[in-house]
């Protein structure tokens, strides 16, 4: 990635390529920027107000086996201790938290908060008759309230991803175009292994 790039942008694109399904060709790459943003952590979210960038960031540097501390949650509670009920209105912010709440451990409460409230937030939007939300966003919503995405196969995961940021307005087309065919590429791979597992050898009788 450029040097020109900031470290929140940079964190930002590593999260689209594990969502894309192929962080893995870039792994050596994304260990060394997370190493070195990782010790300038607090500086970096110092001010940051926006639910979404906290919550992609905790979700990349939990993945990554850095223990990013879930006191970054503590900004967007109100004064009576619980999360702010206009966060509701930031659909992709609690989408987004709800994703990195799976990165939680029990003895989080605040992630535990964090989780029954964007369940039920979530929920609400996922049954809407009349949402004005775009439909690609209500579908991508429905699938993470069934199997959010860390506890999905990768592969799974990685296709159900990139049917939905092909409806994203300003996707990056080359990424996406890798993404498909990284995704092709290991099917062919699978149905390969199968063919080679179910073939009976020529010696085992019919």
């Amino acid at each position: 990635m450029s040097s020109h790039i900031g470290d929140k942008e940079k964190i930002r694109i590593i999260h689209l390529l594990i969502s894309l399904g192929i962080s893995h060709y870039f792994d050596k790459e994304i260990e060394e920027i997370l190493d070195q943003a990782f010790g300038k952590l607090n500086d970096i979210i110092a001010k940051e107000d926006d639910l979404e960038t906290i919550s992609l960031m905790f979700e990349v540097f939990r993945l990554y086996g850095h223990k990013m501390s879930c006191d970054a949650f503590e900004r967007f509670k109100g004064e009576d201790g619980r999360f702010k009920e206009n966060l509701a209105g930031d659909v992709r912010g609690m989408l987004q938290l709800y994703h990195a709440a799976q990165f939680g451990t029990p003895s989080e409460d605040i992630i535990e908060e964090a989780l029954s409230f964007t369940r039920n937030q979530l929920e609400c939007f996922a049954v809407q008759e009349t949402s004005t939300l775009p439909p690609h966003l209500i579908t991508h919503i429905r699938n993470a309230l069934y199997r959010s995405r860390c506890h999905n196969m990768e592969i799974l995961a990685a296709r159900e991803y990139v049917s939905f940021y092909d409806h994203e307005e300003g996707h990056d087309e080359l990424l996406l175009r890798f993404a498909k065919l990284s995704f092709n590429y290991c099917r062919l791979l699978y149905i390969q292994e199968i063919k080679t597992l179910t073939k009976k050898p020529n010696h085992c009788p019919t």
